[in-house]
């Protein structure tokens, strides 16, 4: 088989597997907090190296290189793979072994949440494995956020519900939050200007808690909230939301992907009040249970749309 590589600025990500064809779209069910689907990780081993045929899956979560590089995890097929900014096609990706859910990208290694191996697997630049971390630390590493200044990971730990802070060689250095702070934390974002840590979290509609969004000083102090409980009248509830995903902070705004609402939320920061919504039902490009969102240099939000298996683009949504 061989060997290629993909330019991607100025580094390049091995071609890792053939990824299978399109298919029946995993939900997002299959990886939140109370997954009891997980597997153990297979036998470990180099990756394999070749041109990449198909589609994506069951993508989850997304990240952006200082590049423009768009990294995304396909649950399904086990990889991390490259998305081409402008056709939106996955043109490269590496294998990996076990249940990829987290994307982070940090001086020249790409980190990959594990929710099979419960670790973080770090590759190098070609995606070849370099090491892993959080073993027997991180139970469910659903998201991660990156602070490449100060060179720390923020990584949801969905069974601790917790975040759990590391540097770049995995040390761990703190941990916000616990099973008190949080009901199912499931994303997480960094305000690197405020040093503030964003978290979604789905709540407990059962014990009538309400999904939100948790804000925190990069100390774990708690500071506000924004509550998914909509308003209510004789006209119906509007305003709220209740699957909170991946989230990114750009431009004094902060972006929320929600599965059941199939659209992204648009927050100030400042006020933390509701500015606009791109997509939702029926609105193209039709999101369907969104999962994750990331805005490049340009304002181009990227969306990762999980049961129809792919990534979109609201072209410069985030520059309005």
């Amino acid at each position: 088989m061989a060997h290629t590589h993909l330019r991607l600025g100025t580094w390049s990500l091995g071609l890792a597997l053939l990824l299978a064809g399109a298919g029946t779209s995993a939900c997002l069910d299959d990886w939140t907090p109370d997954d009891d689907t997980v597997q153990p990780p297979g036998p470990g081993g180099e990756p394999s190296f070749g041109p990449v045929a198909g589609a994506l899956q069951s993508p989850v979560r997304l990240a952006l290189t200082p590049e423009g590089a768009v990294l995304v995890t396909d649950s399904r097929l086990g990889i991390v793979a490259e998305v081409d900014p402008t056709s939106l096609a996955a043109v490269a990706g590496a294998a990996i072994t076990g249940k990829p859910l987290a994307v982070g990208f940090l001086d020249g290694r790409i980190y990959v949440g594990n929710a099979a191996a419960q670790t973080v697997d770090v590759l190098d630049a070609l995606g070849s494995p370099v090491t892993s971390f959080g073993r027997g630390t991180v139970g469910h590493p659903s998201d991660l956020a990156v602070d490449a200044a100060l060179g720390q990971l923020f990584v949801v730990d969905g069974v601790a519900r917790a975040v759990k802070v590391f540097d770049s060689n995995g040390r761990l250095l703190r941990t916000l939050g616990s099973g008190a702070t949080f009901q199912a934390p499931i994303g997480v974002a960094v305000d690197t200007a405020r040093r503030e840590v964003l978290v979604t979290d789905y709540g407990n509609p059962d014990a009538s808690l309400p999904a939100a969004v948790k804000i925190f000083d990069y100390d774990g102090n708690f500071l506000a909230e924004i509550s998914g409980e909509g308003t209510c009248g004789s006209l119906g509830c509007s305003g709220g939301f209740s699957r909170p995903q991946g989230l990114a902070v750009h431009g004094g705004r902060l972006y929320v992907a929600d599965g059941l609402l199939a659209a992204v939320l648009v927050f100030d920061r400042a006020t933390l009040a509701r500015d606009t919504v791109l997509g939702g039902r029926g609105v193209p490009p039709n999101l369907r249970m969104p999962s994750d969102v990331a805005i490049g240099a340009n304002g181009d939000v990227y969306v990762v749309s999980n049961v129809a298996g792919r990534v979109e683009v609201f072209r410069q949504g985030a520059a309005r």
